[in-house]
């Protein structure tokens, strides 16, 4: 006599992974953008106390800014790594406005010209641009805007809430890549005309970085 199989359901068998209950997935959502907007407002914050640090640049009012201290050169390189092109405008604005040159590692006065006018001529070498009067004002000398806009030209536009860290080496100094090779490729990359004459002209408007 056969023995009797036990009864099997053709049933699928209830799966035994969990699931959270709709209203708990939405309450993990809500935590995890409230997460990115903390962590937002906090990277805004550090580079609001970044800009207020880079007025304080140079540390010593003789320092030559074609030769910034090695110390300061690391210094101003972990306060701008995080900027977006915008931030830097800002440094620019407030060191202008307490009469500094906009470029963070010189210890100049910004000069201001006896011309009204709006615009201005000017001569780099055999190239020929016009400026606005008001870009110039705002250093010192035109190898200052020239350091200044390099600089700016590097920066992410990217919100740094963003993007990864990167490493503060990754910004470099216009003294940093003068070997004649290496200044040819950067020209190249920036555009045809003279490189003082196109950073320059980059104006420090926030629609236009």
């Amino acid at each position: 006599m056969p023995t009797e199989q036990p009864l099997k359901s053709i049933l699928k068998a209830p799966s035994t992974e969990s699931t959270l209950p709709a209203e708990d997935q939405n309450t993990q959502t809500a935590l995890h953008h409230a997460r990115l907007i903390q962590h937002q407002k906090e990277v805004e914050a550090l580079i609001v106390q970044d800009v207020e640090a880079l007025m304080d640049l140079p540390s010593e009012n003789t320092l030559d800014p074609a030769e910034p201290s090695h110390e300061d050169v690391i210094h101003f390189k972990k306060l701008v790594v995080c900027f977006q092109p915008t931030d830097f405008d800002a440094v620019v604005e407030e060191r202008n406005i307490q009469d500094q040159c906009g470029y963070p590692l010189c210890p100049r006065k910004r000069k201001h010209l006896k011309s009204t006018g709006k615009f201005r001529i000017v001569m780099h070498g055999t190239d020929a641009a016009v400026v606005p009067r008001g870009n110039l004002e705002k250093w010192c000398s035109n190898d200052c805007a020239e350091r200044a806009m390099f600089v700016k030209v590097q920066l992410e536009k990217e919100p740094a809430w963003l993007r990864p860290e990167v490493s503060p080496d990754k910004i470099k100094l216009l003294k940093e890549l003068e070997e004649p090779e290496r200044m040819e490729d950067v020209r190249h990359d920036i555009g045809p005309q003279s490189l003082s004459i196109r950073l320059m002209n980059l104006t420090i408007d926030s629609s236009k970085s």
